[in-house]
């Protein structure tokens, strides 16, 4: 991000934020809903995790098919961004990230966490890579920056597709059934609904500030800020990745044992959530000096969404059981309501406060989140089972 914001200015960045947006919703509809699917399958050992795989994989790639036609016309759209640009984000976000998750996916289900690493790594490196041949370059556009991010991407797969091979080959032979597509189809609508949902909520602002105030650096500083309190809460979703099989298990027999599984894992959420919050506080001074004086209010935009990560750590927490006990479509109809309140808030407070409306429409979201899931631990206690 970095070398791409410096590269890019803070014009042609907030472009880029806006068609990333769009692009994460391409990606929750099409992968992430099938890779969720495919760790809840292996680590509840219902079905063999070739076949599972198998079928991820073929569901993923028809799925891409069918949304890029479209997608490259909706993102063309949008101020700034050419229809080659669009299509190459959502190459190197869908069908290549997509595949390399499913790989991972199902070691995550099996949980052998570095062979997962081993095979997710190698894109995220090609798109670095290609990011820092657009800084070191004199060739600054927002089509260049993702035609290499998709020739990075591309590369970085074959790696992985070939680490994969590696760690199968040394795996005992297995038989591969069927592809188990009814049942995955049905958790992958589940969670790809739910995904879509909460990535809108977390992406309406970047594509309604682009569309309301155009191309001003503020634009760029506000999803600048916003990256950075998303990366910097890596360790936080990686948290949530990990407890995910442990969650599938014991979310098997009740939701009560689901909550018994997270409510170890409580000191661990909080105090990742704490302390991404207040690196990002510490953080402030370098912004500047780091992305260079083009960006406007970075500095306020990182202190304001600063506690972002904290305020989701606790509603993670509150939320994970749900899905480990297979209620994940209670935690799609939070999203949903919380995206309502995202929604209308940023079309209201937008016009008034421009970046610090949606820094105030990002935290009536978490806060609506918060209010229901209270509200449904209490419901479902044991007591009213």
């Amino acid at each position: 991000m970095l070398a791409t914001s410096r590269s890019l200015g803070a014009s042609g960045f907030g472009s880029l934020a806006a068609l990333s947006s769009l692009t994460s919703l391409a990606v929750s509809v099409a992968i992430s809903g099938f890779n969720h699917a495919l760790t809840q399958l292996v680590a509840q050992s219902r079905h063999e995790p070739t076949s599972a795989s198998r079928g991820a994989r073929r569901s993923i790639v028809v799925a891409a098919l069918a949304l890029v036609a479209p997608f490259g016309i909706l993102a063309g759209l949008l101020p700034g961004v050419t229809v080659t640009a669009a299509i190459a984000l959502f190459l190197i976000d869908v069908p290549i990230t997509g595949l390399a998750e499913t790989m991972s996916s199902r070691f995550v289900g099996e949980r052998r966490f570095s062979a997962a690493f081993l095979v997710l790594a190698p894109v995220a490196v090609g798109r670095l890579a290609a990011a820092a041949v657009v800084w070191l370059t004199p060739v600054h556009t927002l089509q260049g920056a993702t035609v290499a991010a998709l020739i990075g991407g591309a590369a970085g797969f074959v790696v992985a597709l070939t680490a994969n091979m590696r760690l199968l080959r040394s795996d005992r032979p297995q038989r591969v059934d069927r592809p188990p597509y009814r049942r995955a189809f049905r958790l992958a609508a589940l969670f790809g609904t739910g995904n879509v949902v909460n990535r809108a909520g977390n992406d309406a602002d970047k594509v309604l500030l682009s569309a309301s105030l155009g191309e001003i650096p503020a634009v760029g500083s506000y999803a600048i800020a916003y990256r950075l309190a998303e990366y910097a809460a890596i360790p936080m979703t990686a948290l949530s990745a990990a407890a995910y099989p442990r969650l599938f298990r014991a979310g098997a027999d009740s939701l009560e044992s689901a909550r018994h599984a997270s409510r170890a894992l409580r000191t661990r959420y909080l105090v990742t959530g704490a302390a991404t919050s207040l690196v990002i506080v510490a953080a402030i001074p370098l912004a500047t000096p780091v992305f260079g004086d083009s960006y406007p209010h970075l500095s306020q935009s990182l202190l304001a969404l600063a506690m972002l990560p904290m305020v989701r750590a606790v509603n993670n927490y509150l939320a994970e059981p749900l899905t480990g006990a297979g209620r994940h479509g209670l935690r799609v109809w939070v999203w949903t309501a919380a995206l309502v309140a995202n929604l209308a808030a940023n079309v209201v407070l937008i016009p008034i406060w421009g970046i610090f409306g949606a820094v105030a429409a990002t935290y009536v979201t978490e806060a609506t989140q918060f209010a229901i899931l209270v509200w449904l631990k209490r419901r479902l206690a044991p007591a009213s089972m």
